[in-house]
């Protein structure tokens, strides 16, 4: 059974873009995930490491 000692890495809280109308930017919030996978990044944490999922809708947490 693994422990958290097993948990090593590199973990990122990727800030949630927005356009100026409010609206996820799709597009950049791409380029930031491929970005830290590409440098190495072991784990992602999405929508809420600085408060972002409580300023999306739930339709707009749901389409992702």
């Amino acid at each position: 059974m693994p422990s958290v000692d097993d948990i090593r890495g590199m973990f990122v809280p990727v800030p949630t873009p927005f356009t100026l109308d409010g609206d996820l930017d799709e597009q950049l919030f791409a380029e930031l995930v491929e970005h830290y996978i590409t440098v190495g990044g072991n784990a992602l944490f999405l929508f809420g490491s600085i408060g972002q999922g409580a300023a999306m809708s739930a339709a707009m947490r749901a389409a992702l």
